[in-house]
């Protein structure tokens, strides 16, 4: 998870923290800070914080700790007593863990990742998580519990079957079954509990061993989703740039730039959004109508009702540019500003500048009115000014990128991804299996299939995603669990033939202690008879 969140951070961004109090008023620190306290609440982490290095020095920064709690740090708090993994972070460029520790705020175990500048190699800064002591201490005493539980259980039938043996009576005729079968029972007693034991601790290496397996692979699908999410990103910070290269961009042009783009499946649509005060809009419904766009008007409110002429603000941004248009005609004209889900992503790029994702919509504008989010991006030319945004498919985002890494079915993990945000319950936005997609949200972040899961945290467009990943059947089916009931198997073959060999030997050595002992009484009768003559 720590290795996802400092992937997340984009080096452009972390280069422009100052690590000073500075920050505080920073977009790009405040989004991180929200990013962080979304991923830390919502998927149960002990804290996720930053670390740079200034002057020897080691410093914080954006982190999940809210004002006012132990933990909490202004940016700039130098960092006193750091462990020495993070000194190897830095100077290695490498992922470090730590053992259990203790700094100026307490005893911890962490992770860090350091995010590293691609072109230089240099380490920007540290993603630190601490892990949740009490839950790894709970674990470790399970696992301690379980290998003495067993240990003592041998033990102890050991030492209780020494001391019956010990203590039984002479064996006769009239003696007890258990008495003349102590030593089978106590075999098949000793024999089962270590079959039981052995079969438990191959089972538990070959679950270490498929969850090491699973993991492996949900990593893989789960970074193939995030760069798609990252290229979708790339791709409109591109289309911006068409825009602040140019003097002025037409219909034409826009259509030219936004189709290099549009063979990425998940992107429906690229749009261009004016920024339009109230005395502006007969113009550029007469722009529309003069390239051709016949009917175009500024409209809000529902399209499947009767739409309404924009009104009510003091800037409008309506949907001018579409491409490809005729798919997506219908939504030609609509003011993005006018709709409460759209208008705050809307607002947010044009507040900080930064890159921003709405949460879910229906695209209303295609045939089957898909769910998707627009992400937004402020842009202006010489001589326009407003946002490019892109459409994005839901659907497309997960099953697409997934697809392609895919290389055999039994490969295939069930992937569902929710929005999440500080306070708020998770939003379910999609999954790639069939049976969930109609549940809407199939439980919590935690769910697993089959004992198996893994949640893994994604930062795009200012909004923090998680990608939950579950084992498929077909995956199940690939890696069985088998080991421990082969072991368990031959266990019990091997426990029942040593318990009839013991059984059988001590049964031959009751006999033939009766045959003796039947010999020595004839033999004293035959003795007191000789004596009386």
């Amino acid at each position: 998870q720590t290795a996802a969140i400092a992937q997340s951070v984009i080096p452009e961004q972390a280069q422009a923290l100052t690590f000073t109090e500075r920050d505080l008023a920073s977009p790009i620190y405040q989004r991180l800070r929200r990013e962080f306290d979304a991923v830390s609440g919502s998927l149960g982490m002990g804290g996720v914080y930053t670390v740079a290095r200034r002057d020897g020095a080691y410093l914080f920064g954006p982190e999940s700790f809210g004002a006012g709690t132990p933990l909490a740090s202004q940016p700039g708090t130098p960092y006193r007593e750091p462990p020495p993994a993070l000194e190897r972070a830095f100077a290695s460029g490498r992922p470090q863990l730590t053992p259990l520790y203790t700094d100026e705020f307490g005893t911890a175990m962490s992770a860090y990742v350091p995010v590293v500048q691609p072109l230089t190699g240099e380490v920007l800064l540290v993603v630190g998580s601490d892990l949740h002591i009490p839950r790894w201490r709970d674990e470790r005493a399970r696992a301690a519990a379980a290998v003495l539980g067993f240990t003592g259980g041998v033990l102890l039938l050991l030492v209780a079957g020494g001391i019956v043996l010990c203590r039984r009576p002479p064996l006769s005729a009239a003696s007890p079954g258990w008495q003349r079968h102590a030593e089978a029972v106590w075999c098949a007693t000793v024999l089962l509990v270590l079959t039981a034991a052995i079969a438990w601790r191959l089972h538990y290496a070959e679950s270490h061993i498929r969850r090491a397996t699973f993991r492996a692979m949900a990593q893989q699908q789960t970074l193939a989703v995030a760069r798609e999410l990252w290229g979708i990103r790339s791709s409109l910070a591109g289309l911006s740039r068409s825009f602040r290269s140019s003097r002025d961009v037409s219909r034409r042009e826009f259509a030219e730039y936004a189709s290099r783009f549009l063979t990425d499946y998940a992107i429906q649509a690229a749009l261009w959004l004016p920024a339009v005060p109230p005395g502006a809009v007969a113009a550029l419904e007469a722009e529309a109508a003069t390239d051709g766009i016949e009917g175009y008007r500024v409209w809000q409110g529902d399209p499947a009702a009767t739409p309404a002429a924009a009104a009510g603000r003091e800037v409008y941004y309506p949907l001018h540019y579409i491409e490809p248009f005729a798919p997506h005609a219908l939504a030609a004209g609509f003011d993005h500003g006018s709709e409460p889900t759209r208008a705050r992503a809307l607002q947010t790029t044009l507040d900080t500048g930064l890159m921003s994702g709405s949460d879910p919509v229906s695209l209303f504008a295609m045939t089957n009115r898909p769910p998707g989010f627009f992400v937004y991006q402020k842009t202006t030319s010489q001589t326009q000014t407003g946002a490019v945004a892109f459409a994005v498919n839901l659907d497309a985002v997960v099953r697409v990128p997934m697809n392609r890494v895919v290389a055999l079915p039994g490969e295939f993990l069930i992937a569902d991804l929710y929005q999440i945000e500080p306070g708020r319950e998770p939003i379910f936005l999609t999954s790639t299996d069939a049976a969930h997609a109609r549940a809407g949200a199939p439980g919590d972040l935690h769910t697993e299939a089959g004992g198996i899961g893994m949640t893994l945290p994604i930062f795009a467009f200012g909004q923090t995603y998680a990608a939950v990943m579950h084992a498929s059947r077909g995956w199940l089916a690939a890696y069985p669990m088998r080991h421990g009931l082969h072991a368990a198997l031959g266990g019990l073959i091997l426990a029942a033939a040593l318990t009839l060999l013991v059984g059988f030997l001590s049964q031959r050595r009751f006999h033939l202690e009766q045959e003796v002992s039947a010999r020595t009484d004839e033999l004293r009768i035959a003795h007191d008879k000789l004596t009386g003559i």
